[in-house]
């Protein structure tokens, strides 16, 4: 018998079957393993296992509002819209409120706002039931027509929210 290794046992034929794993190491090819494994094993480096893991450690993170906690109260502003005024604050800053949604409740005779700053562009309250909810509200700047009327705005104030100021 051959030192090559048989892949399976002969079959009943008369056919001669003698297939062989070449195995190809270092660009030649070996017929004389015993095995494969221990081919493989004498030509594999020894590892190391370390003998302490030492983990490593999370970095610092900053705290991030992930939820919002509901717990609020709203205050509803009422002003006259018939003297025209231009970019009238609400007076939010003063009392020391910041909304986080404000809704048109009454139109009176017309109005348009802008949130947070007099340089922002301004958008007409043009329906009741306006709302805007996708900013925290610091200040709101009224622009009136002039035409007789009250307009009522509503604004919401979460004493919880936590306020993260950008670096």
């Amino acid at each position: 018998m051959s030192s090559r290794r048989r892949l399976q046992r002969p079959l009943p034929s008369t056919v001669p079957f003698d297939p062989i794993i070449p195995i190809l190491f270092d660009d030649r090819i070996s017929y004389e393993s015993a095995t494969v494994i221990d081919d493989l094993a004498k030509r594999t480096p020894k590892m190391e296992v370390p003998k302490k893991v030492i983990p490593k450690e999370p970095a610092e993170r900053e705290i991030v509002l992930v939820q919002e906690i509901k717990d609020q109260i709203y205050r509803n502003l009422t002003f006259s819209t018939a003297p025209a005024v231009v970019d009238q604050p609400l007076g939010l800053r003063s009392m020391g409120i910041v909304a986080d949604t404000l809704t048109v409740l009454a139109i009176g005779g017309g109005f348009t706002y802008k949130l947070n700053s007099p340089a922002n562009d301004a958008s007409p309250a043009a329906v009741v039931g306006l709302q805007e909810d996708q900013f925290e509200i610091e200040e709101i700047y009224i622009t009136t027509t002039g035409v007789a009327g009250t307009a009522i705005v509503r604004i919401n104030v979460n004493p919880l929210l936590i306020r993260v100021k950008p670096p």
